[in-house]
């Protein structure tokens, strides 16, 4: 194979890594944003109106709803490992905690339900980047 045939593909392979990182990258902060505000419904003291079963847990604090992130965090980086997760941070344990043992709805329900939103951003954040 010829060089100039290697950098084309080396650099058509670099320039795809980058609109998957971006396109991802979009997906994660939209997911990120969309469930902090399903689960930003206030519950203030007494904390009389907790959510039940099949809710999205309700607000206390606000700390589970401040540690809802995406890793890697920077297009670049989500390029590189080809994938990003989305999760609550280690303190936010309870969150998760909340889903499997109490029976709200979490990140995973949220993920399904914007699935199509989801993929059309990707979509289109991928080929507007090229």
């Amino acid at each position: 194979m010829s060089n100039s045939i290697t950098s084309n593909v080396r650099s058509a392979y670099g320039d795809l890594r980058k609109r998957i990182g971006l396109a991802l990258a979009a997906a994660a902060a939209e997911l990120v944003s969309e469930h902090q505000r399903r689960i930003g419904v206030m519950n203030p003291r007494p904390y009389l109106d907790s959510s039940r079963p099949g809710e999205y847990p309700r607000k206390r604090t606000g700390f589970g709803q401040a540690n809802v992130f995406y890793l890697p965090a920077s297009p670049a980086e989500i390029a590189e490992a080809g994938h990003v997760d989305v999760g609550y941070g280690e303190n936010a344990f309870y969150m998760q905690a909340l889903v499997d043992n109490q029976g709200r709805l979490g990140i995973e329900d949220t993920l399904e339900e914007m699935r199509p939103r989801l993929e059309a951003i990707v979509a289109a954040v991928a080929q507007r980047s090229g």
